[in-house]
C-alpha cells in the first residue's frame, strides 16, 4: 500500500508539473477575456516551489514515536488474536478429549462453527480498529505538516511546497530546500505538546 502511495504521488506530481508548464508557456500575446477578482498576472509573478526531504522526517524522534506507538497498538491487535486463536484450540481440544454422541458431536461441531464466525467477526473488527487508528494518527500528523508550513509560509514566499520523497523528484534546486527549517520547527512544534 505504501509503494502504490508513493506512485500515486509521483504520478501527481507529473501531472502537476505538465500543468505549470503548459500554464506557463502560453504565448506572450494572448490575453484572458474573462478576469475574477482573485485574478493573478502571471506574466510578471513568479512561482517559486520549495521542498523539504521526507526522509528526513522520518528519521526525526516526533515521527518515529508515532511508529512505536502505531507498532504497539499492532502488537497488542496480534496479541489479541492470539489469545482468541488459543480459545479456539482449547475448546476444540475440550471436545476431541471428550467421548460423545452423536447428537453432541453434532452440537460441538455447531458451537465449534460458531464460535469460529464470533472470532473472525472480532478479528475483522480488531484489524478495522487498527487500520482507522492509524488512519487518524498520519491524517493527524499530516495535518500538523500542513499547518506548520502554513505558519511558516506567511509571507507568501513560495507558491508550493512539497514532500520529496526518493524517486519522484529528479531535478532540484538546493536553493528551495526548507528541510532544516521545516525539521527544527516541526521538532519545536512537537516538544511543546509534550
Amino acid at each position: 500500500m505504501k509503494n502504490a502511495l508513493y506512485i500515486i504521488n509521483g504520478i501527481l506530481l507529473i501531472a502537476v508539473g505538465v500543468l505549470f508548464y503548459l500554464f506557463f508557456t502560453e504565448k506572450k500575446g494572448s490575453t484572458s477575456v474573462v478576469k475574477s477578482s482573485t485574478w493573478v498576472d502571471t506574466s510578471k509573478a513568479s512561482t517559486r516551489i520549495a521542498y523539504f526531504e521526507w526522509d528526513s522526517i522520518e528519521n526525526q524522534k516526533f515521527y518515529k514515536e508515532m511508529q512505536e506507538e502505531l507498532n504497539r497498538k499492532k502488537e497488542e491487535v496480534d496479541r489479541q488474536k492470539m489469545k482468541m486463536g488459543q480459545v479456539y484450540q482449547q475448546r476444540l481440544d475440550g471436545y476431541n478429549k471428550k467421548e460423545m454422541s452423536q447428537i453432541e458431536s453434532e452440537r460441538a461441531t455447531q458451537d465449534m462453527h460458531d464460535l469460529e464466525q464470533n472470532l473472525r467477526s472480532q478479528a475483522e473488527k480488531l484489524d478495522q480498529d487498527l487500520n482507522d487508528y492509524a488512519l487518524r494518527k498520519k491524517v493527524d500528523f499530516n495535518d500538523k505538516i500542513r499547518n506548520f508550513l502554513k505558519e511558516y509560509n506567511q509571507d507568501k514566499k513560495f507558491s508550493y511546497i512539497i514532500a520529496n520523497e526518493p524517486g519522484f523528484i529528479f531535478y532540484r534546486d538546493s536553493a528551495y530546500n526548507i528541510t532544516k527549517d521545516v525539521v527544527a520547527g516541526l521538532n519545536q512544534m512537537f516538544t511543546k505538546k509534550k
